[in-house]
């Protein structure tokens, strides 16, 4: 267990839980000891789990400021020279390398070493200049440390401040010529190397299981391993009678989902998943591609699923994607960010992450996703949003869907969420939900649509897909403010297109309505797309009783029904 430093005097308290941070509480406004929390978030960098030993650390410096020369400079123009930031390092190693490490104790070894350095007052000058040159006032740690935990204060830190903790971990575990169990990317513990060696399922694990009856067949990797197959008779098994296969690492942190008819079955060979979770030394490299406000807050996983004889191994056919699953439950993520995490796969190709996006489940602390190929995943948290939308009550849904890029601002700092939406604005938010594909779509439908605009392609792509109609049969009148009729009749095709049932009785359309005084308003052709869309949870009353089917929707609204829409695919 991570050990605590309990430290009294002067009015200054505070409990520490190099994992989980349970307390902090500051009694005074002296300036020194206001830079707890960024002693905290320091500790975050350097929480070991296996036994280590120090060496030299003195190639660390030209590697961050060759890396991180803006960082670097900030802090020299703040107070703190080469040899003040090679001393904080060193002094780290030194510190340790004269210590007994093992599992019991390196935690509490490590903060009691960091919280000396900085009580000491030896190291001033790095602290310092990290505080005045990120902006770091008390009144900002101390805002983000109650929002959000010491996790929160982590991410004001620099990304060279952050480098400096993880070469130090490796260069330690290099000196003891062991595989580190260190954090991950962010804040997660890293396992032991899993091993390659494959673990062939029972079949009559699968048959135990079919008896049951049981809801779905689950398949969990030994610990240890990387790789399981299963037999294809078993396989073809659990389809006719009709359940799903989900197969899980030991962790439980990665889920694959195949529903019958997802695979197609090829009897001479068994199926083999691979879930192999990346250590620290290869998903750093790959983390450094990412923009500022992105940040990997979980491990990098590579996933496959491949066919096999025990000989060669096979891509599968694919009938319909395989659902995978991230679960963030083991990182620190405050309630407040989990609507903007989103998974994303690291492009070979490329050598760029891709944004997957995927549904995040607050109950089950997983992001889940349609997978039809495979490659290197992870959970990343979006730090996205708009000055504009503060306070404002459909915040949440704007960045939840910002984070999977199904919505734009309307520059990079405002998005404008009082503003009247258009019909070609609202085209292009559900065409991109539906993620259809718009590359081809090179041919005007539409003498109002000229292909050079922005928009022409979504027009087009939702025309050919039964999404939209125009006004006429030449024109679709793409920049006047779409009705709240109009926005459910497109709803409802979105619903029809994904094969969702929108069926609906006229019993039951009047019942919908009628509890609405403007009803009468509503257009003959609306109605049962209002009535749909009223009855699924996607469309609401402006008020308790009034619909208002003719007024124009506002960007926001939009928005939260668009969440909603994403939430029914």
């Amino acid at each position: 267990m991570a050990g605590f430093l309990v430290i009294y005097g002067e009015e200054l308290f505070i409990k520490f839980d190099i994992r989980h941070y349970k307390e902090l509480r500051v009694k005074t406004m002296d300036y020194k000891k206001m830079v707890i929390p960024v002693i905290i978030a320091l500790l975050l960098l350097f929480n070991f789990s296996t036994t280590v030993l120090a060496n030299s650390l003195d190639n660390i410096y030209d590697e961050v400021s060759g890396e991180y020369p803006e960082d670097i400079e900030k802090m020299k123009e703040n107070g703190a020279s080469e040899g003040d930031i090679k001393k904080f390092i060193n002094t780290i190693g030194d510190e340790l390398s004269s210590k007994e490490l093992d599992d019991e104790n390196i935690s509490e070894e490590v903060a009691n070493v960091v919280l000396s350095m900085y009580l000491s007052g030896e190291h001033d000058d790095v602290f310092n200049a990290v505080i005045k040159g990120w902006g770091l006032s008390p009144d900002v740690l101390i805002e983000a440390y109650d929002s959000g935990g010491t996790g929160k204060v982590f991410e004001l830190l620099p990304k060279s401040l952050q480098e400096i903790g993880y070469m130090v971990k490796e260069q330690l575990a290099e000196a003891a010529e062991k595989n580190i169990e260190s954090s991950d990317l962010g804040n997660s513990a890293e396992p032991v190397v899993e091993s390659n060696s494959e673990f062939l399922v029972e079949s009559s694990k699968i048959i135990e299981q079919i008896n049951k009856n049981l809801p779905k067949i689950i398949v969990n990797m030994p610990e240890g391993n990387s790789i399981v197959e299963v037999r294809a008779a078993d396989i073809k098994e659990i389809f006719r009678v009709n359940k799903e296969l989900e197969v899980q690492n030991a962790e439980g942190d990665v889920i694959f989902t195949i529903p019958p008819g997802t695979i197609t079955i090829n009897e001479e060979n068994n199926l083999k998943f691979n879930i192999k979770r990346l250590p620290a030394s290869e998903a750093r490299p790959l983390a450094a591609k990412l923009s500022q406000e992105i940040k990997v807050v979980g491990d990098v996983f590579e996933l496959n699923v491949k066919n096999t004889d025990n000989k060669q191994d096979t891509d599968i056919s694919l009938n319909n994607p395989i659902t995978a699953a991230l679960s963030y439950e083991n990182y620190e993520i405050a309630p407040d960010d989990e609507h903007r995490l989103a998974v994303f796969m690291y492009n070979e190709s490329t050598n760029t992450w891709d944004l997957v996006g995927g549904k995040v489940n607050k109950d089950s602390k997983t992001v889940e996703w349609k997978a039809n190929h495979f490659s290197k995943y992870a959970v990343m948290l979006v730090n996205k949003t708009f000055t504009d939308i503060t306070d404002h009550w459909a915040k949440q849904d704007i960045e939840y869907l910002v984070a999977r890029g199904l919505v734009n601002g309307v520059n990079e700092k405002n998005f404008e969420p009082m503003r009247q939406i258009t019909r070609a604005e609202f085209t292009k938010m559900l065409v991109k939900v539906l993620n259809i594909d718009t590359a081809s779509e090179t041919e005007p439908i539409f003498a109002d649509v000229p292909v050079e605009t922005w928009y022409s392609r979504y027009v087009s792509a939702a025309f050919n897909a039964g999404l939209v109609n125009g006004v006429s049969s030449t024109h679709f009148e793409p920049n006047r403010n779409i009705s709240r009729q109009e926005m459910a009749a497109m709803i409802v095709r979105a619903l029809n297109y994904k094969g969702i049932d929108t069926e609906v009785t006229e019993e039951a359309l009047n019942q919908l309505l009628s509890k609405y005084k403007d009803s009468s308003q509503i257009a003959d052709w609306a109605k049962k797309s209002l009535a749909v869309a009223i009855d699924s949870g996607i469309i609401g009353g402006r008020t308790e009783d009034s619909l208002a089917p003719t007024e124009n929707t506002v960007r926001a609204e939009a928005a939260v029904m668009i969440k909603r829409l994403f939430d029914k695919l």
